[in-house]
């Protein structure tokens, strides 16, 4: 397989997961499954919802290996789509456009992350590395 062919499948695999524990699921869950045609629609929309489920309640200690497993498997899922159906690999496209355009963050560094904040006098501060923060 074409290694910009397989660069978009990764990036598609990441944006379904990270799509899922966001958001933006429910307005681009619809996106999601027409990458995989009307054939397989129920049992793909069961498959995104079982791989959601299993996100969601993954503990904050085994959340980054589930969301390997869930990008590994959801790869794997659309490498034979676009073998099956080459046209598919324009939909893995437009749902990455979809996501960004929406908001959802396009990750270009898998590297470390380095957070630096300065405070003065009562300013407070705070920092995340991953997830959403959510204040009342």
């Amino acid at each position: 397989m074409d290694e910009v062919i397989a660069d978009v499948l990764v990036s598609g695999a990441q944006t379904i997961v990270r799509l899922m524990v966001n958001d933006l699921w429910n307005g681009l869950r619809g996106s999601v499954a027409r990458i995989f045609g009307d054939r397989h629609h129920d049992r793909v929309v069961d498959d995104l919802e079982a791989s959601r489920a299993r996100l969601i309640s993954a503990d904050t200690s085994s959340l980054e290996r589930a969301e390997r497993q869930e990008q590994d498997r959801w790869e794997a899922t659309l490498r034979l789509r676009v073998l099956d159906e080459p046209d598919a690999l324009e939909l893995v496209r437009a749902l990455i456009h979809d996501a960004h355009s929406a908001g959802l963050a396009v990750n270009t560094n898998s590297g470390a992350v380095k957070l630096t904040a300065y405070a003065r006098d009562n300013a407070r501060v705070y920092q995340q590395g991953y997830g959403s923060q959510h204040n009342s």
